[in-house]
């Protein structure tokens, strides 16, 4: 699945730093995880063009949601920064 096309759309609907995430040189390999929490947070099926169409069929709703998904990521991401400090 490409997660990666969704990249501008996240930015601009309250998820910047996971659609950052997606469209850098590791959005194909962390796609099904960022995925499956942006789909979480909709509540629709982890695909793509579920995401896609939640997006489109609210766009308010989905910018509260997602907001939350890209504070969760964020919060993610720091765990895993402290994780990997601590093993070097």
């Amino acid at each position: 699945m490409d997660w990666t096309r969704l990249a501008g759309t996240l930015i601009k609907t309250g998820a910047p730093i996971i659609g950052t995430a997606l469209g850098g040189p590791l959005g194909g390999t962390i796609g099904g995880f960022a995925g499956k929490l942006l789909a979480d947070a909709l509540g629709v099926d982890a695909t793509p063009e579920a995401v896609e169409t939640a997006i489109k069929a609210d766009p308010a709703g989905a910018m509260a949601k997602l907001s939350n998904a890209d504070a969760q990521w964020q919060a993610m991401a720091e765990i895993a920064k402290a994780e990997a400090a601590d093993r070097t």
